[in-house]
């Protein structure tokens, strides 16, 4: 089984920002790589559609998952934004992906 959520889609200041929600495989399928590529595909169709940042939380056991994506905790998106904007969620580590960032490489 394969999923993904997105809740929030928002501009400020020319900026798009997207929160990723919800991105699962069932465990048995993260062998096969679906994770990767169900994000890969997930990515695509935000920068085409003009997203430039993507927010997410991940648990502990998906830090090293996004981390090797290109996402990282330190957040540059304006806390006010976060604060009316965002759903939290507890117990786990708040991730942004610039997607204007021309260092990152998507796996």
């Amino acid at each position: 089984r394969l999923s993904s959520q997105l809740t929030t889609l928002s501009q400020r200041g020319g900026c798009i920002v997207a929160q990723l929600d919800l991105l699962q495989v069932r465990a048995e399928s993260q062998v096969n790589r679906f994770g990767q590529l169900l994000l890969l595909q997930v990515v695509r169709i935000l920068r085409a559609i003009g997203v430039s940042c993507i927010l997410t939380y991940a648990d502990h056991l998906a830090l090293g998952f996004f981390t090797g994506f290109g996402f990282t905790s330190e957040i540059a998106v304006a806390s006010r934004w976060l604060g009316s904007n965002l759903v939290h969620y507890t117990e786990s580590t708040l991730m942004q992906l610039d997607l204007d960032d021309p260092s990152i490489r998507l796996p």
